[in-house]
């Protein structure tokens, strides 16, 4: 839904506040958006993403994510002086 990783996509079913696993689905999306809306990464929705749609592909470990991310955000340094 917010970017082409799909690692947001659909909004869970399920009644919040029921205490149905649907609840606990719907806020963890819920913060999956949140935090792709912030531009944290989503190391989980990453994952999901790489091993339902590339099959072949190896998934990165979390800490490989993070540097990468890290790397693409700020290349080799900073992007402003202060």
């Amino acid at each position: 839904m917010l970017d082409s990783s799909g690692a947001a996509g659909r909004v869970p079913s399920g009644r919040m506040g029921s205490g149905a696993v649907g609840g606990g689905a719907v806020l963890a999306w819920l913060a999956s958006v949140i935090r792709q809306v912030s531009g944290m990464p989503d190391y989980k929705g990453y994952a999901e993403h790489v091993r339902r749609f590339h099959p072949g592909t190896r998934v990165l470990t979390e800490q490989e994510y993070y540097a990468e991310y890290l790397h693409r955000r700020y290349g080799d340094g900073p992007t402003r002086c202060c």
